[in-house]
């Protein structure tokens, strides 16, 4: 095989036999990856081509991550979820916090006689 330099436009079945010698990618994968937005390719003529460095980007953008563990605090199991989904739930309880310590302090305004005007 000979020696191919990074930046040098491949078609999609050479670049599949390059890239991937022992399988596991088609030519038609590579087409669903450039129309994902995750394979750039050049189309000369109609036709796709590749480069090998377009492909090992594409192999870095396609890494999948484990999910960290995330503890949603005290009284909550410990589960494997996303931090953005923790943090969310963390916006949802501490609005919902802010929203019962205000209602409490209007009724005990109330209570007290105080005159409570809403600002909801």
């Amino acid at each position: 095989m000979p020696d191919i330099s990074d930046d040098v436009p491949l078609r999609l079945k050479d670049a599949v036999k390059i890239a991937f010698p022992a399988g596991g990618m088609t030519v038609s994968g590579l087409r669903g990856e450039i129309n994902r937005g995750r394979l750039e390719a050049e189309m000369i003529a109609g036709k796709h081509f590749v480069t090998l460095r377009a492909i090992r980007e594409m192999r870095e953008r396609c890494k999948v991550v484990p999910p960290r563990k995330v503890t949603l605090g005290p009284g909550h199991y410990q589960s494997t979820i996303s931090p953005e989904l923790a943090q969310a739930v963390f916006l949802a309880k501490n609005r919902q916090l802010r929203e019962a310590i205000k209602k409490e302090e209007r009724e005990r305004k109330q209570r007290e006689g105080y005159r409570v005007l809403r600002r909801d």
